[in-house]
Parts: structure tokens; sequence; C-alpha cells
């Protein structure tokens, strides 16, 4: 966990962290799989059933074992920003960015959006303007 802080004068505010996992261990495919609406306590945390691992239950085992990933990495960073006290706060493998937000209105919630930022700026159309959706754009939103 990196801190990101604000300093003017006397005064140091915590802006956000961020919770880096190296590629090899949370996958692109891995959050895309993973990142879905879910109840997250109900559906992942009490689930009491694995997939078996035979042919015809391939698909299925993967995307179980990519929600467990995702949700695992999800539980740790929200545990964080709750400590805290932070609103906003992101998740990075390096090819892809998870932002996150925990309102302070209802902290029992957590939204996310999922950005790759190599493939947001694949465009169709050459004029189009790329600067928001570099990653630095992305992560200078929350700021």
């Amino acid at each position: 966990m990196t801190p990101d802080h604000r300093i003017n004068d006397a005064t140091n505010t915590l802006i956000t962290t961020v919770e880096y996992k190296p590629p090899h261990k949370l996958s692109v495919e891995n959050l895309r799989a993973g990142l879905q609406l879910m109840k997250l306590w109900e559906e992942i945390v009490q689930s009491d059933t694995i997939p078996k691992s035979d042919e015809l239950n391939k698909d299925e085992k993967l995307r179980y074992n990519a929600e467990q990933l995702t949700c695992s990495v999800l539980v740790q960073k929200y545990h964080v920003m709750i400590q805290a006290g932070l609103e906003y706060s992101y998740i990075t493998n390096g090819f892809a960015i998870v932002l996150l937000r925990v309102p302070y209105s209802d902290p029992s919630t957590l939204y996310y959006y999922l950005c790759e930022p190599n493939m947001d700026v694949i465009s169709e159309n050459p004029g189009v303007f790329y600067q928001s959706k570099t990653a630095i754009a992305r992560i200078l939103c929350l700021v």
C-alpha cells in the first residue's frame, strides 16, 4: 500500500492509497471475469459450493477462481479505505486500473470502475481526444 498525501504548509492530508498487484498474480482477465454486480457477503463469502474441476465445469471453475481472487483484493482494499477514512482509492496491476469509491453516506457499499487505459485509447476515430482516457488522467480524477 502506497499512500499519496497533499501537504500544505503544516497540513498533511491523506488523499488516497494504491494497491499494486503484479499482473501474474491478478490478471486483467481475472479482473474482467471477477468484477460484476454482486452482494459480496452473500454470494462470495458465504458461498458453500465450489465448482468441480472436471472438463464440463471448466469455465465455471475459472469464473469462480477469478471471483475469489478479485474479491479478496477488493476486500483488502476496502478494509484499508475504511481504516483510513478514504472515499476514493484504486487497485492496479500495471495494465488495468480499478477505481474504487466508498461513499461517506453509505460506507457499506463499494463502487468500482474497471479501466484498461491501453485499450481505452485505441479508437477507430483518429481525431479523438485521448488525454482523458490515459492512465494518469484516470488516477488524477480521484484527486
